[in-house]
């Protein structure tokens, strides 16, 4: 399987999705130094790639780089958690004058709240 990856990335286009698959299949070979490589091409490719986050940190845990783990899970937290926003933002919002559904972090454990006419409720 490595290999098909291999002359996948080299047919091009380089993607992050290609490269964690590629890095996933040198950590079943217990190439950790090759699966590093590609994980930090992953997630310079998209930053925003929360797997490619996780599995860095592992990889990099597993090199005792205990700090830089940690990174890269806050990282991929970050980015997970902004995807869920989104998401909410998305399926709640509402384009009427009448109903607005708005998404507020801070107040009721980050609970949807519909605002009416100006008004939270």
């Amino acid at each position: 399987m490595l290999n098909e990856l291999l002359k996948l990335l080299e047919k091009g286009p380089d993607n992050a999705l290609l490269r964690l698959s590629i890095a996933s299949a040198y950590l079943k070979e217990d190439q950790i130094g090759q699966a590093l490589q590609h994980l930090e091409k992953a997630v310079e490719l998209d930053p925003r790639y929360s797997a490619a986050w996780k599995l860095y940190g592992k990889t990099l845990l597993q090199q005792g780089e205990v700090g830089q783990a940690d990174r890269s899970w806050s990282m991929a937290l970050k980015w997970q958690q902004r995807k869920v926003i989104f998401r909410r933002l998305r399926r709640w919002k509402c384009f009427s004058s009448v109903c607005i559904k708005v998404y507020n972090p801070i107040s009721s454990g980050g609970l949807l709240h519909s605002v009416s006419n100006g008004r939270l409720q």
